[in-house]
């Protein structure tokens, strides 16, 4: 006996239950990357000169992720703009994340495949019947001219049954159309998955067992076929990027009439707008965010409605009882804050914030105060970051949690890229218990000592 498995549980109810942690993303022949690979950590952070192909990291699994939950069997899909109304304030569709321009522009000169890999653990918050435990998901694309010509997966997950437990691996491939079972000893059933032609990568799921099931036991077996078909893009949507281009251009917004899950937005209009729809219809997220911002930057805030069903967010001093006025009026520096923030707060425990250069516009204190706050993120809320970066500050405050012992070393990646001819070299920094760097960080305090040394003999010849 059979049954094809509808996702009658929705994907976003998995989301709520299955926190996912990068450790793995593999890249070849994607634009200067000829074959690389980063193992994660829960904070990992790229540096190095420009063009040297740190933000391809960040690119790649934002395309990655467009085309699945697209459901797409082309890589590079193009957006479409909207028709902003009233009802509808958006400019692009929530799934649209990034226009990264034709096949031809990603794929390494003179090459025609680019293959793509991405390694997560998926632990689960609620316990299902057969699989209480975490669950490990690999996965594998390769793209030709721009399509899906190769897919391979695997679940690696802790089986619990009557008769038997044990670490189980669930894969499937080019070879065949259904997975290798994965057998529950205790009622004989198996389950199986039907690969998709799209970057979704599962169609459907599939399970059977032998002789009589009890109805509680078959409705234990969907959920398990339903957490391995979800599994792909859970691994995939758990990536949530910051954007560099942030900051406040108007003084007031439309006021979206739901509030947005994520900032995840290809736009900065169509960020700020769910930025403030997260604000107004998020009291807690609200209250989280004025709170660190109290913090970082000396201010709180809050959501005014204005005529015309528009919203703005007032700043008041911290410490002082002063009336509000217009965040969109403070300085740069602080105007980059929610943009960073409210992504973080959104991001449940156990995913990933894919952060470009947070230290842009800040003051060095703020610079380091916001990276301290990340560490206690990563340490007491399991969130990952992936973190690119051209300042010392940001550095200095990671290193310096290393060596007050508030992270270990190894909770802390940093790998140096640099443009060899026109290849990505990337090489992972060691990091030893003391925070220290063994040869110094390529390119960043050397600099400053340099300058510092010119300086002072430029006073001295005065």
């Amino acid at each position: 006996m059979g049954n094809e498995i509808a996702p009658c549980l929705r994907l976003r109810d998995f989301l709520l239950y299955n926190p996912v942690m990068l450790t793995r993303i593999h890249l070849k022949n994607f634009k200067l990357h000829a074959d690389t690979s980063i193992e994660a950590a829960p904070i990992t952070v790229f540096i190095g000169p420009n063009s040297s192909g740190k933000s391809s990291i960040f690119q790649a699994l934002l395309l990655w992720r467009q085309a699945a939950v697209r459901n797409l069997n082309e890589l590079c899909s193009g957006v479409s703009r909207l028709a902003p109304d009233v009802r509808q304030p958006y400019l692009f569709q929530a799934d649209q994340l990034i226009d990264i321009g034709e096949f031809d522009q990603v794929v390494r000169r003179g090459e025609r495949e680019i293959a793509l890999a991405v390694q997560g653990d998926i632990p689960q918050g609620r316990k299902i019947e057969y699989a209480p435990g975490p669950t490990t998901g690999d996965l594998e694309v390769r793209v030709r001219e721009n399509r899906l010509v190769y897919q391979r997966g695997e679940l690696v997950y802790w089986v619990q049954s009557l008769n038997a437990s044990g670490r189980k691996s669930w894969s499937w491939g080019p070879q065949r159309a259904v997975a290798a079972d994965a057998a529950l000893a205790a009622v004989g059933a198996r389950i199986g998955v039907q690969p998709s032609s799209t970057f979704a990568l599962i169609a459907s799921t599939t399970f059977e067992w032998d002789g009589v099931v009890p109805p509680e036991k078959q409705l234990a077996l969907q959920e398990l076929a339903v957490r391995f078909q979800t599994a792909p893009q859970l691994l995939l949507r758990s990536v949530h990027p910051v954007f560099p281009l942030r900051g406040f251009e108007e003084a007031g917004y439309p006021f979206a009439d739901a509030p947005a899950e994520t900032l995840d937005r290809m736009a900065l209009q169509d960020r700020t707008i769910a930025l403030l729809s997260v604000l107004a219809y998020n009291r807690p997220v609200e209250r989280q965010i004025s709170a660190w911002l109290a913090n970082l930057a000396g201010i709180r805030i809050e959501i005014q409605h204005l005529p015309g069903n528009r919203v703005t967010i007032l700043c008041t001093p911290a410490h002082a009882d002063l009336p509000g006025s217009l965040f969109s009026n403070e300085g740069t520096g602080a105007n980059q804050l929610p943009f960073i923030l409210v992504p973080i707060g959104l991001t449940p425990p156990g995913e990933t914030v894919l952060l470009s250069e947070p230290e842009v516009h800040l003051h060095p204190r703020a610079q380091a105060h916001l990276t301290r706050l990340f560490v206690q993120l990563a340490k007491k809320e399991r969130r990952q970051f992936f973190i690119e970066t051209h300042s010392e500050h940001v550095l200095h405050a990671l290193l310096n949690s290393v060596a007050k012992q508030e992270i270990p070393a190894t909770d802390l990646a940093i790998y140096y890229f640099e443009n060899k001819d026109g290849n990505a070299v990337c090489e992972r920094l060691q990091i030893d218990d003391s925070g220290g760097v063994p040869g110094g960080l390529p390119g960043f305090f050397d600099q400053s000592l340099g300058e510092l040394t010119e300086y002072l003999g430029a006073l001295k010849s005065k």
